[in-house]
């Protein structure tokens, strides 16, 4: 059985990996999100920063896989 997430260069492996970050992306974004999540120290402005970031991230790899 083939590993879900080996890339091998063929036409799946841009979706994969765009697939991947925007599941990583997500999963820090729900993470920023919980109530029990904050930085040392606390600073709401780097909670924006964070947050915004990991939108970015998500709209690159999607538009990525809007492109390809």
């Amino acid at each position: 059985m083939e590993h879900p997430h080996r890339i091998d260069g063929g036409d799946d492996a841009a979706h994969i990996v765009a697939d991947l970050v925007v599941r990583a992306a997500a999963v820090g974004l729900s993470r920023l999100n919980s109530p029990d999540f904050t930085f040392f120290p606390a600073d709401a402005n780097q909670v924006r920063r964070a947050r915004a970031f990991g939108y970015f991230i998500k709209g690159v790899a999607l538009g990525y896989l809007a492109l390809s």
